[in-house]
């Protein structure tokens, strides 16, 4: 087990229209006794990491300060994500006298139209997105002029509606912050997803969350997945077994079984709507800033030109995410030539001379570069390997 989350109550100033948590009513508030319990059993089963983080704004929390210095006495990694609405100067203060590895601020947005709709509540106040941007700035002179160690993050959800925001977002944060994550949304439930894998996925493959992580509700269920709002993956609750008999009990064992065994029908019925059990290779659901930035120069000089991408791997994801961000160039194909399948919803094709010809081949495969090269030559098609574009 890497990480434990912890939400500690479930109210939130904001409603967001991509969280599940407005979906749920619940207004449970954790007592600090029940905390400190869960993060003494934590430490008895060797989990190193607690992430405060769950569906509600912990920050309201009257005890925030007090888990999160608790946290950070007792594991080698504590974060915590906010939306940055409720940090004033007071939290602010208390919070850089912890050791703290990070802080996500999730904001999407950077004019009030985008931040609006999917933060603001809908309430049509401009005042909301303002305090926001000046709390997390704040925060940011005060880390620095005391010389904290601790690394800030800004989020952003990624979809069609929202990024149009995307460049001016990125633009103000890049130098200000750590890095930005940019962050598609799980397709469990189709109203807010970014991208659905499952209507391209060519198979099914095991959950990488389950036996990883735990999270603790609020009301002390725990459930198997961070994504599990609706505690559709409850193991049982913290008020009435310690820690260490839920990860040993048969309701564990039995899910982690069938999810070794890729019998996914057995799964809990979230599990079985969620993107993380289809087989695809789109790269993940998040991408940092840091990862891509690279690529950005390269792709505004692409401008719409027609793309073969050769070699699907880490490097493509990373291209293809700026590519994504930086262009509205489709113009492209992904070709492989040991892959089968989709890449996110386009087909991985194999290569021949009549579908890369009149397009600019781009090899991702560093390790089989000359091979490629070799092989394209001998119908006569020239490719570049992506180092090489990012040099020009």
């Amino acid at each position: 087990m890497d990480t434990l989350f912890i939400e500690l109550t479930h109210r939130c100033n904001l409603k967001c229209t991509f969280c599940y948590r407005h979906k749920v009513e619940e207004k449970n508030d954790m007592s600090i006794e029940t905390c400190i319990k869960i993060l003494n059993e934590a430490k008895m089963i060797g989990i190193k990491s607690i992430a405060f983080n769950g569906y509600g704004e912990n920050i309201l929390h009257k005890d925030f300060i007090s888990a999160l210095k608790y946290a950070s006495e007792n594991f080698d990694k504590v974060h915590f994500n906010t939306n940055g609405l409720a940090l004033n100067d007071e939290l602010c203060n208390e919070i850089l006298k912890i050791n703290l590895d990070h802080i996500v601020f999730s904001v999407t947005g950077f004019n009030f139209e985008v931040y609006n709709e999917f933060q603001g509540s809908g309430l049509n106040n401009k005042i909301i997105i303002k305090n926001v941007y000046e709390n997390i700035l704040n925060f940011i002179e005060k880390r620095d002029s005391q010389k904290g160690k601790v690394k800030i993050f800004m989020q952003y959800i990624m979809t069609d509606k929202s990024r149009q925001d995307i460049l001016k977002y990125i633009d103000f944060w890049k130098d200000k912050v750590d890095d930005i994550n940019i962050t598609y949304l799980n397709s469990i439930f189709d109203e807010v997803s970014s991208f659905n894998k499952k209507a391209v996925s060519s198979g099914k493959q095991k959950c990488p969350q389950i036996g990883k992580v735990l999270l603790v509700h609020s009301g002390g269920d725990v459930s198997l997945c961070c994504s599990d709002c609706f505690k559709g993956t409850s193991i049982g609750n913290v008020n009435e077994f310690p820690l260490n008999k839920l990860v040993s009990s048969d309701k564990f064992r039995y899910i982690e079984k069938v999810n070794d065994k890729l019998e996914i029908d057995k799964l809990p019925m979230i599990c079985q709507k969620c993107d993380e059990i289809y087989e695809n290779l789109f790269y993940d659901i998040q991408c940092k800033y840091s990862e891509i930035k690279e690529y950005i120069e390269s792709i505004k000089k692409l401008k719409n030109e027609k793309l073969a991408l050769f070699g699907v791997n880490t490097n493509m994801n990373k291209f293809l995410y700026a590519l994504k961000i930086y262009s509205n160039n489709e113009e492209f194909i992904i070709v492989d030539n040991y892959k089968n399948g989709f890449y996110e919803n386009k087909p991985i094709l194999k290569p021949n001379k009549d579908i890369l010809k009149e397009r600019k081949v781009i090899v991702f495969a560093d390790n089989k570069y000359n091979e490629i090269q070799s092989c394209l030559q001998n119908i006569e098609i020239r490719c570049v390997s992506h180092k090489q574009l990012v040099r020009k």
